[in-house]
């Protein structure tokens, strides 16, 4: 990195001028400017243009005070990224993480221009004495800064997981090799370029071989590739292991509805076929002019019968014990509900698959409707099925305020609208939400059906 001094390089009555009186000042101010750029994109986060020239003074200030010293600068503009993550409010170990990897990022861009600067010197210094050095620092200084915008497009692009933040084990993982590759390219600046470098009169520097500190160098970037690397994919089966647990709880709770739907379906058949007994014992009373132990009667039968009755009648015998226990938790707590859902039975799309959409849709809306205080709350399931394909809305009164987060439930249902050939599509209004997921029956399940 160039938050150091000017390298100046004197051998043999041999003096360069200072290269560029001002140039590693801007620099250095460049180095702040970018790499804080480049970190807020890390963190999925857009910075405005007075909190660039924030973390400019809070670096650049500190290190014209301390006069230049790199590896104080390094560890400010490091703390610095850090805090600005918390104040974005990104996870602290995201932060943390994201700090060290621009860090080592700039340290690995720069490093591989100081070597390369150390090769090209002697072949450029006999014919060009007075202007190698300073040409050889302001193009490298310009190129490690580009090459470090290309590191950071391609780590944002092709090791960075989105949803770490939720589906991370221990940001230890990465960070500690992390680190040991910032101490390693803190060492060779240190102990091998320095501050101040010697030059011979054919051009050779002094105690610098730069072909292997240039292998060492792309060997740091490409092991700080290959960490967020693994990273990712730890990240990744971390948060599969996460969703399997979540499914098979979820599979769990189908099967009870499944079981329940059973038990409905049995009760349904053991009433309808006693209904001529039923009938048969009221017909008897009747004749025999007993009507108010007729009437009672059909009151005892009226109570049974209901028993057997469900709030929602789908045509899917599953969703309609599901939704029975949805919404009727949802009545309990004073919302208003309404089902208007009809499905075809069987249809392709599997009772697993629509649990997973109802169940996650019902529960986030009866979160939505906990929060609400002095009016209305309601909850409405509709749905049709259009030729082929199936539409599921749940609206929703909420909180005017509240923040929808798209959370595991809704990664669920989207999933499940994938799997299918569909699409979700989660829409705010003033004080309702509505979620919408489209489905495709499957062609082999051979149900050419009209609206419903």
């Amino acid at each position: 990195m160039c938050f150091g001094a000017d390298r100046i390089a004197v051998c043999g009555g041999i003096e360069m001028d200072v290269i560029v009186k001002y140039f590693p000042a801007a620099l250095a101010g460049l180095e702040i400017l970018v790499g804080f750029h480049c970190f807020t994109r890390f963190i999925g986060r857009r910075a405005r243009a007075a909190h660039y020239l924030l973390c400019l003074a809070a670096v650049g200030i500190p290190l014209w005070v301390l006069g230049g010293k790199d590896g104080a600068g390094i560890l400010l503009f490091g703390i610095s990224l850090a805090a600005a993550g918390l104040f974005y409010g990104a996870a602290r170990g995201k932060a943390l993480l994201y700090s060290v990897v621009t860090v080592e990022l700039l340290q690995v861009c720069f490093g591989i221009f100081d070597s390369l600067s150390f090769l090209l010197f002697p072949v450029l210094y006999p014919s060009h004495p007075a202007t190698a050095g300073v040409w050889l620092m302001v193009l490298g200084g310009l190129m490690a800064l580009l090459l470090f915008g290309l590191c950071c497009r391609i780590t944002r692009r092709r090791f960075l997981d989105a949803g770490e933040e939720n589906g991370r084990g221990s940001v230890l993982l990465p960070l500690v090799p992390m680190l040991l590759l910032v101490l390693v390219g803190r060492y060779i600046s240190a102990e091998i370029y320095g501050n101040t470098v010697s030059v011979f009169p054919d051009g050779s520097v002094q105690g610098v071989v730069g072909l292997p500190l240039l292998a060492m160098q792309l060997l740091g970037i490409a092991s700080l590739f290959c960490i967020l690397y693994a990273d990712k994919k730890a990240a990744e089966g971390f948060r599969l292991r996460m969703e399997c647990a979540l499914l098979e709880q979820e599979t769990h709770s189908m099967g009870r509805y499944v079981e329940e739907a059973k038990r409905q379906y049995e009760s349904t058949a053991a009433f309808r076929h006693d209904v001529r007994n039923h009938l048969a014992v009221v017909r008897e009373l009747l004749c025999r002019e007993k009507y108010g132990e007729a009437l009672a009667y059909l009151e005892e039968t009226e109570e049974v019968r209901a028993q057997t009755d469900l709030p929602c009648a789908t045509g899917n015998p599953v969703l309609d014990i599901l939704l029975g226990a949805k919404l009727g938790l949802a009545a309990e707590l004073g919302i208003r509900v309404s089902c208007r859902l009809k499905l075809p039975y069987p249809c392709g799309v599997s009772n697993i698959d629509f649990g997973i959409v109802l169940s996650n849709a019902l529960d986030n809306a009866i979160q939505a409707c906990r929060g609400i205080e002095g009016r209305e709350r309601y909850i409405e399931v509709k749905g049709r099925v259009q030729g082929e394909l199936i539409l599921l809305e749940v609206e929703n009164s909420c909180n005017g305020t509240a923040h929808i987060a798209e959370g595991r439930g809704i990664a669920n249902m989207r999933a499940v609208a994938e799997k299918y050939q569909g699409s979700l599509e989660l829409e705010r209004r003033e004080r309702t939400v509505r979620l919408s997921v489209l489905l495709v029956i499957p062609r082999r399940s051979g149900s050419g059906m009209g609206d419903v």
